[in-house]
């Protein structure tokens, strides 16, 4: 009986000590954990505020005359109603002509300049905030290209909107063609 009372006395005792190195393993990752936690938030609000940035006003952060260009173009042919699948088409090939890129490349650049139109408020909006990027990059030949593929992108639809005439007008002037 004595034995028996040793055995369960001994695995008593390597519970408790097996329950107090659980508790103190448990506890040690606990305060590590928040430890990490005080040092990633300022990493975190970084990488989120810029990313939340870039969602917000990604129309901003635009810096290739292409994606601006084509952009712009997305803009006047969408006419707030949404661009239809013959009229993506024909930018698309338009787009990979008059850049010489592949079509998959055009479908890229043509998909990127749909995300950054989101970004604007208004047709005239968008050619206001891309303009500046054109202006600074593109040649007054490039700028003379840019004014063709707009008056394009207008008369894809059934009917060309007057205000948008007017905003490729001011863009034009606003350029210095």
């Amino acid at each position: 009986m004595r034995v028996l009372t040793g055995i369960v006395d001994i695995l008593g005792d390597l519970l408790i000590h097996a329950y107090r190195s659980y508790s103190a393993a448990k506890a040690n990752r606990e305060m590590q954990e928040a430890r990490e936690a005080q040092r990633m938030p300022h990493e975190l609000d970084r990488k989120a505020v810029y990313l939340n940035q870039i969602a917000r006003d990604a129309i901003d952060c635009v810096d290739d005359p292409c994606v601006a260009a084509t952009t712009m173009m997305c803009a006047i042919a969408d006419r707030g109603r949404g661009l239809e699948p013959a009229q993506l088409d024909k930018i698309q090939a338009y787009i990979a002509q008059l850049f010489s890129i592949s079509a998959v490349e055009a479908g890229d650049l043509l998909s990127l300049a749909r995300w950054t139109m989101r970004s604007a408020h208004s047709v005239e909006d968008c050619l206001n905030r891309l303009g500046f990027v054109i202006h600074q990059r593109c040649s007054p030949e490039e700028k003379i290209q840019l004014l063709e593929m707009l008056h394009f992108a207008a008369s894809l639809g059934q009917t060309a909107h007057e205000r948008h005439y007017q905003a490729i007008t001011r863009l034009k002037y606003r350029l210095g063609i």
